[in-house]
């Protein structure tokens, strides 16, 4: 009987130690799961950009106007004969 009580008791030994504190333990398996969440978060965001900025490219492809706006936007290109005038905003307040 002797025997048994202390094979159990190895075999619960082993088994509590695979549970808590090996490689594939309870604690390495709740890290993982995060891990997972937080890379499927960053999956998301970049399908998101990418669905935008592929939205974007079509535009800019197929309409002359939309080419227009982004380059005034973007480059601060202008027309023949106007003026490029920019407002800049004071942020700091003086007493």
């Amino acid at each position: 009987m002797k025997f048994f009580y202390l094979t159990s008791f190895v075999l619960l030994s082993l088994l509590q130690y695979s549970l808590l504190l090996s490689n594939n333990s309870i604690f390495s398996y709740l890290e993982y799961k995060h891990q997972l969440g937080a890379k499927e978060k960053q999956i998301n965001k970049i399908k998101n950009d990418s669905s935008m900025l592929k939205t974007e490219i079509s535009k800019l492809n197929n309409s002359n106007k939309a080419l227009e706006i982004y380059a005034r936007e973007i480059f601060g290109y202008i027309k023949k004969d106007e003026i490029f005038v920019q407002i800049i905003k004071n942020d700091s307040v003086n007493n």
